[in-house]
């Protein structure tokens, strides 16, 4: 079985308080998977990376047989992601906002 998603060695560190090391996640296709733990764990930062919407520091990440968030246009036309608050171009459509992270390179 295909992977949907697939992490290696995904690392990522705004600040000197809070870092994602060496993530490894494989999610097969036709699965549903849901991230658990405390405030300031990493949830949000690791759906963020999955999206496109963060850059990591190190590592791949595949998603639909391609890669975040070099092929992010593509692919998020295919992904449904509803995130608890809005936390960006909440003034811009869904094409504007897929344009403006396409032409940043997926960093926020």
């Amino acid at each position: 079985m295909s992977n949907a998603i697939e992490l290696r060695g995904v690392s990522y560190s705004p600040s000197k308080k809070f870092e994602i090391r060496d993530l490894a996640l494989n999610v097969p296709r036709g699965s549903m998977y849901g991230f658990l733990g405390p405030n300031g764990s990493g949830k949000t930062t690791t759906m963020r990376l999955i999206m496109g919407m963060l850059r990591p520091a190190a590592g791949t990440i595949k998603v639909l047989d391609g890669y975040m968030p070099e092929d992010a246009p593509r692919l998020l036309a295919r992904i449904g992601y509803v995130p608890e608050r809005l936390h960006l171009y909440q003034t811009l459509t869904v094409d504007e906002a897929v344009r403006a992270l396409h032409r940043r390179g997926g960093q926020e």
